[in-house]
């Protein structure tokens, strides 16, 4: 795969949070860090969202530093998480049980 120059972007606490507000970004995160290297339309069909939705929110975090488009050994765009953005899905995996349970104790209490 031909390595294209990543983009180091330092991001506030302020943006990563305004960046995660949104569940397809999210989505998003969690699909890259799973797989390595998706197509757009593998993106559109695993989150099941419009053209529209997914061009966007990707934008959104392309624009963060967070996903990088690079091209694939057939010449075709893929997306992957930038080494921030793998940092950032890795803590996001790490506390969501966190999170969930205290959302849960919320409800009960």
């Amino acid at each position: 795969m031909k390595r294209t120059k990543e983009r180091v972007k330092r991001l506030s606490k302020e943006e990563v949070f305004g960046i995660l507000k949104h569940p397809i970004r999210v989505a998003i995160l969690d699909l890259l860090y799973e797989q390595k290297g998706i197509s757009w339309p593998t993106l559109r069909k695993k989150l099941d969202i419009s053209s529209g939705q997914l061009d966007y929110h990707l934008l959104k975090l392309l624009a963060a530093g967070l996903v990088v488009k690079k091209m694939s050994k057939t010449n075709r765009p893929i997306y992957e998480l930038s080494d921030v953005g793998t940092a950032v899905a890795r803590f996001l995996k790490k506390v969501r049980p966190v999170i969930e349970e205290a959302l849960i104790s919320i409800e009960i209490g």
